[in-house]
């Protein structure tokens, strides 16, 4: 039976001489797999699926299907600046890998598509860009993978504990010192936020990619890190 559904892309890869093996984040299937034929021709659509592209697909989302052919594709929003300017460029491709990375379920989470499908248009839009705009995204996707920081930061509770996600009076080895949990904590408040130094900002990113590391297997290797670290000196 036909369905539509919005989709992001995720990967998508060369396949035989004409198509792509597209992976992609769906509204209404979680996870799902295309295969798009004719990607080189007069019409050709390969544009469509650049990392985090918006599409909406129309096709048969038979269940157990491992590669789906859609019948229509279409782009719900061009994404026009983060393709030409170099530093929204930069956090695209970060946050494009680290949704690929983290994302492992393969059944739909509409609040979660809402929230990616948001800050995707957010990134594209907003001028000028914060630069905290991906430490507020990380913050923000751990509440939909089951990790979200909890507790508050005081002087009774100075620290966090990575492994534990929550803040605390007791240090530990893998705890946020006293000024890096309140930056963190800072970050959970957006009312609230102060200016990070590009120092700052470095290390709470390197802090909060430690986090996700603790908390989701397999979730390591974020090539586009160090090109996110040069572009926001």
């Amino acid at each position: 039976m036909l369905s539509s559904t919005k989709a992001i892309v995720l990967k998508a890869t060369k396949y035989a001489e004409n198509s792509l093996i597209v992976k992609c984040y769906t509204e209404q299937f979680g996870l799902k797999t295309y295969i798009i034929g004719g990607v080189h021709g007069k019409k050709s659509k390969a544009a469509f699926f650049l990392p985090l592209s918006l599409l909406e697909l129309h096709a048969n989302h038979k269940e157990g299907t491992k590669l789906i052919r859609p019948k229509e594709i279409q782009l719900v929003a061009p994404l026009l600046k983060v393709h030409t300017d170099f530093s929204k460029g930069a956090v695209l491709l970060f946050l494009n890998e680290v949704i690929y990375k983290a994302i492992r379920e393969e059944e739909a989470n509409t609040d979660l598509f809402t929230f990616l499908h948001k800050s995707i248009l957010e990134l594209e839009i907003t001028e000028p860009l914060n630069p905290n705009f991906h430490l507020n995204f990380l913050v923000g996707f751990t509440r939909y993978l089951g990790f979200y920081p909890q507790g508050k930061w005081s002087l009774t509770e100075p620290y966090f504990d990575l492994q534990e996600g929550t803040f605390t009076s007791h240090i530990s080895p893998l705890s946020l010192d006293t000024e890096q949990a309140r930056l963190l904590y800072n970050t959970l408040n957006l009312k609230q936020q102060t200016a990070l130094n590009r120092e700052e900002r470095k290390t709470l990113l390197a802090k909060l990619m430690l986090y996700f590391e603790l908390h989701l297997e397999g979730f390591k290797n974020i090539k586009s890190l160090d090109v996110l670290y040069q572009i926001h000196q």
